[in-house]
């Protein structure tokens, strides 16, 4: 199922939607932070964040450390927006993206608004 259930054509229901953000390339001491990504088998899913040590490098419940992704800035830096999750419980999946337009604090069909997870560069306008 696509995010917002309209177009389910993509590979098990997966649909391209872009570039969701672009990720700071320099490591600032004190600026920027690791962003951690995690893979749960039995749900199918990667989970991002900050905080190592929510799961740890051997994970917890079922999720699996795979590794850096990328940095993130911890604080809004000039030209970054916040890089928003959001968890739906129905498909066990988490949603990241740079546009707050997509669903809001209030979420969409089952999706709920955990917070922020870092400062990114929004994407390039076409």
């Amino acid at each position: 199922m696509s995010l917002l259930g309209k177009d389910t054509s993509g590979k098990n229901g997966w649909v391209y939607q872009g570039i969701s953000a672009y990720l700071p390339v320099d490591q600032t001491r004190g600026t920027t932070t690791p962003l951690y990504v995690y893979f749960n088998t039995f749900s199918n899913d990667h989970f991002y964040t900050r905080n190592f040590n929510l799961l740890k490098r051997g994970g917890k419940f079922g999720w699996k450390f795979q590794g850096v992704e990328g940095l993130v800035y911890q604080t809004q830096q000039q030209g970054t927006v916040p890089f928003h999750r959001y968890y739906n419980a129905k498909v066990k999946d988490h949603y990241y993206t740079a546009d707050w337009s997509v669903l809001g604090k209030a979420g969409k069909n089952g999706w709920v608004y955990q917070g922020i997870e870092g400062f990114v560069f929004p994407p390039k306008s076409a």
